[in-house]
């Protein structure tokens, strides 16, 4: 029979491994890719002054949204799981109000567009991967969305 301190070492190794394979080159996140593009993503709690540049692809079935390093999604950086969520678009800013699974408590996400016609472009494409009906029409982008992440 293994000691406390062997299984623990067991479940610490375990729990890297898979940290580890989530974050490796080449991920795809589940489900079918509703929209992607860059965001601005806000930190939240001790790090909310911060922000980052992330490509996110936001996907249906489950419903949520990936955030990567690049376009080319080599380093997952997270993920917010979508069921239940609600989503907010003010000007430039999207902002998506979640269950954190893990402490059970909503959590709120700020993400900006470089735009506010992206970011009605950005609601629409939520509402599709959470299933729920846009109340108003979303006008068509004026421009293409770059591929470049908007500037800092």
């Amino acid at each position: 029979m293994s000691t406390i301190a062997e299984r623990m070492a067991l479940l610490q190794q375990a729990s890297k491994t898979s940290v580890e394979q989530r974050r490796s080159s080449n991920v795809v996140p589940p489900g079918d890719i509703v929209h992607q593009g860059w965001l601005k993503k806000s930190g939240t709690g001790l790090l909310s002054a911060a922000s980052y540049t992330r490509y996110a692809v936001l996907s249906s079935k489950p419903a949520l949204i990936s955030f990567f390093e690049d376009a080319a999604m080599n380093r997952m950086k997270g993920t917010v799981a979508l069921e239940g969520a609600s989503v907010t678009v003010s000007a430039a800013v999207i902002t998506v109000n979640a269950l954190d699974p893990k402490t059970e408590r909503t959590m709120s996400h700020r993400l900006t567009t470089v735009s506010a016609v992206e970011a009605a472009l950005w609601l629409k494409h939520f509402n599709t991967a959470i299933g729920t009906a846009t109340s108003e029409a979303v006008p068509p982008p004026a421009v293409a969305p770059e591929s470049a992440p908007p500037a800092a």
